[in-house]
């Protein structure tokens, strides 16, 4: 039989709303948007759902130069977030917001530095 938590739901609301302030339904910068989704998967993880932390790669794109028609805007930061384990299911402009490019051997897919179980 499956139980939900209510106090863990409570708990991971309440820690939503921490989340970095959006104007209107967007984000005013990548990092803002990058912040959000890894807050939120962290969020959850905490709260006793650990499937979308595990699973979960952060991705961000740039709402504002989607726009079919930019004539006379002047807001150029409409940034949104997406989890996703593949590029190819949320499109190519969304771009990795934790990429591990310096090749860090203990980094987790949120830019953090994370040892092994082995050596915890």
């Amino acid at each position: 039989m499956r139980c939900l938590s209510l106090v863990s739901v409570a708990s991971a609301r309440l820690l939503l709303s921490d989340l970095p302030a959006k104007d209107g339904s967007f984000y005013g910068s990548q990092g803002d948007a990058c912040t959000a989704c890894k807050d939120t998967a962290v969020t959850f993880k905490d709260g006793g759902s650990d499937a979308w932390h595990q699973y979960c790669v952060c991705y961000a794109a740039n709402a504002a130069a989607l726009a079919v028609s930019t004539v006379g805007a002047t807001d150029k930061d409409d940034w949104v977030w997406a989890c996703s384990v593949n590029t190819g299911a949320i499109g190519s402009n969304y771009k990795e917001c934790f990429p591990n490019t310096e090749g860090k051997v203990y980094q987790n897919k949120f830019g953090d530095s994370e040892a092994p179980d082995s050596l915890k």
